[in-house]
């Protein structure tokens, strides 16, 4: 039986949907961050999941809540608008900040824009009462918060994405690897006769079962016949030595 393939790192990205809105492709930066890391989620290596992959028909809140705790990383695409959004301040930012204390998440700031980013700290869990604190400019942004992506060039914008999917391929590299799924026994046994290990799946033999733990009640040695293949081993092994031997 194939096993399922594990899936690939999750990369948390955090914006404001507005900076993704533009007439402009170029002031797209969902768009652009994306369009550059997609060669590591053609090969399978991350998932760059955003709110644009929330399904039609799914609960958007709750969908968003459990993407941020599989994420492995965070990109914060930080601008004024993100800073001003209440969903990101109150829903998105305390739940990531949270994970990269316990689980060691790693945030990554990106400066999109000219902002209040160096002056504001965010509580966490709870985005009003803490009782945890931080600044996040005390985090390391991928550009410098005074050389947001809109006052650089073109080349220089990619420069920097490219510096930001290199980094985010770095970190899932060093991600364990995935357990393996638990093995299942197989219920159906072939030609295999059914035995102590497998008797959870053993049935329909019970009447046989009972006769012979009647008959050993009353002799030592009791025979079971019958044609080759017809349970003979099965009857045995998974009714009546558990019976015999009980745990």
């Amino acid at each position: 039986m194939l096993s399922p393939m594990a899936a690939p790192p999750r990369i948390f990205i955090c914006y404001a949907r507005s900076d993704n809105a533009s007439d402009d492709p170029s002031q797209c930066w969902l768009d652009r961050l994306l369009q550059m890391l997609g060669p590591l989620e053609r090969r399978g290596l991350v998932k760059a999941w955003s709110d644009n992959d929330v399904e039609p028909g799914e609960a958007w809140h709750r969908t968003i809540q459990a993407s941020l705790d599989r994420a492995v990383a965070a990109v914060l695409l930080v601008s004024p608008a993100f800073l001003a959004s209440e969903y990101i301040h109150n829903s998105e930012l305390p739940v990531l900040l949270k994970n990269a204390q316990q689980r060691g998440v790693t945030i990554l700031p990106l400066i999109v824009r000219p902002s209040l980013y160096d002056s504001l700290t965010f509580k966490y869990p709870d985005p009003a009462h803490g009782p945890e604190e931080i600044a996040l400019a005390s985090m390391q942004s991928v550009n410098p918060d005074n050389r947001p992506l809109t006052t650089m060039t073109q080349a220089e914008q990619d420069a920097t994405l490219l510096k930001l999917a290199r980094r985010l391929k770095a970190i899932v590299e060093t991600q364990p690897a995935p357990l393996p799924p638990p093995l299942v026994p197989e219920p159906y046994q072939g030609l295999r006769a059914f035995t102590a290990q497998t008797r959870e799946f053993f049935f329909g033999r019970e009447a046989e079962v009972q006769e012979l733990v009647d008959r050993l009640a009353e002799a030592n040695f009791v025979p079971v016949i019958g044609n080759s293949g017809s349970g003979k081993s099965s009857v045995v092994r998974a009714g009546l030595l558990p019976w015999a031997t009980p745990a």
